[in-house]
């Protein structure tokens, strides 16, 4: 399996007849100047940070210096759209110590950071980017005080065994226990109104508990089994927070739409493990009806089978497949949620692999209606100002891209603050400290 990794337009193109793979490629990136409507709002272009967890708030759920520093420079790197990372809506369901957390006693602190967030932006670009507060409960994989503390929704056989969820403490929710939930991300959004979010993401993807619910088909209860029960959170969550807000809180959904698992433990899957995509279809034509002004596509499980959520080039885990070949699915998925969502703009995914050649890549997807806007998440992490260099300059400085070495989720994985190892000198030394044991 080869792990080269993409030099530049002409050295993908070969790769990919090596391989026999069709991405489309050579787009005009002067498509990312326009503007985007979400909504009743409006984006400067068509360029977005997708949510990256920093892992760097207080201990109260509070937005840190750090989280201050990232989301300023994000800002000041001229994308239209930032979509934020994780933002716990309950103590418990926070997959770090230092997730973020929104809550009525430190609203005032999430509304000075969309404040300077925004200024930033406004000094460094002339605009105002849209900011998107992704609400989220970490379900399976919550860790509030350090050390797993899983809340699961149902005993999925393969992730139960890759968790050892039979050497902890683990909690199985009620259908109760899920009904309270929805009050909880409705006063989350209301607060995130209140601190200026322009709006709010109900996230379900990634296997955290929004997600797992969706191939919950051994459930019993209201929230299990049939299609409609396994999508009744969501939907639930998703009609109270329009119902309460109307055009004043846009509603995203950053949607999995294939866990890579078979049917019945994984969503988008038919029983062999290939993608199914009726019924991730249908939930996106519900969702519209709904109230959703926007999508943000995804896959895969972080934490199992990583080469479907992310391609990289190192580590201990080896994928099955060609890196190429996941981005290529990720592609695919990306624009099967857009022509399923119709007007209502889709973020498209699986860029920041191909590192130089990544800007032409999306400009292609995005020229050709395949999506609407072109997200890019572990390059912000590498470098922030990607959408200035792609806007004013026409291409990324190939000194400056994400070299897809996964260091970024190593750092979080110890229980370190994080961000890019290679392009960024506080980070850099962070993972050398801790590789080293703090010597």
């Amino acid at each position: 399996m080869s792990k080269r990794l993409v030099k530049d337009l002409d050295d993908l193109r070969a790769q990919l007849d090596e391989l026999q793979i069709d991405i489309p490629m050579d787009g005009d990136v002067s498509v990312f100047a326009r503007s985007v409507a979400i909504g009743n709002k409006r984006t400067p272009n068509a360029l977005a940070v997708h949510p990256m967890e920093g892992a760097d708030g207080e201990t109260d759920g509070s937005p840190s210096q750090l989280t201050f520093r990232r989301y300023k420079r994000f800002a000041a790197g001229g994308s239209g759209l930032l979509w934020t990372e994780a933002i716990a809506v309950v103590p418990e369901g926070r997959a770090n110590p230092r997730q973020l957390y929104l809550h009525e006693e430190n609203k005032d602190r999430f509304q000075r950071l969309v404040a300077e967030t925004k200024q930033a932006a406004g000094d460094h670009c002339g605009h105002e980017p849209l900011i998107i507060a992704q609400l989220t409960h970490s379900g399976r994989y919550s860790k509030p005080a350090g050390h797993p503390a899983p809340i699961i929704a149902y005993h999925n056989s393969y992730l139960d065994k890759a968790s050892k969820l039979d050497e902890v403490e683990y909690k199985l929710v009620d259908d109760g226990y899920l009904d309270e939930l929805v009050d909880k991300f409705r006063l989350a959004a209301a607060l995130a109104l209140e601190a200026g979010f322009d709006g709010v993401d109900i996230k379900c993807c990634h296997g955290y508990l929004f997600s797992e619910l969706l191939s919950a088909y051994s459930r019993a209860g209201k929230y299990g089994g049939e299609y409609a029960g396994r999508t009744r959170l969501l939907r639930k969550v998703v009609q109270q927070i329009h119902a309460d807000h109307g055009d004043d809180l846009l509603v995203g959904v950053r949607l999995n739409l294939y866990d890579g698992l078979p049917k019945p433990q994984g969503w988008g899957a038919t029983s062999e493990g290939e993608i199914d995509f009726s019924e991730p279809r249908q939930l996106i034509a519900e969702l519209v009806q709904d109230g959703v002004d926007l999508f943000n596509a995804t896959a895969g499980n972080p934490y199992y089978k990583p080469h479907i959520n992310r391609p990289y080039t190192s580590g201990g885990y080896h994928p099955p497949e060609e890196r190429l070949v996941g981005i290529q699915r990720l592609l695919h998925l990306s624009a099967k949620m857009q022509e399923a969502a119709g007007d209502i703009p889709v973020v498209g995914v699986g860029f920041s692999y191909l590192r130089a050649a990544a800007a032409k890549v999306a400009a292609a997807q995005v020229q050709n209606g395949s999506v609407q806007m072109a997200g890019f998440g572990r390059l912000s992490f590498a470098n922030p100002n990607f959408a200035n260099e792609i806007l004013h300059q026409g291409q990324l400085d190939p000194k400056k891209v994400c070299t897809a070495c996964s260091g970024c989720t190593t750092l979080m994985r110890a229980g370190q603050t994080t961000g890019c190892v290679i392009r960024d000198a506080y980070y850099r030394d962070l993972y050398r400290q801790t590789m080293s044991g703090g010597k």
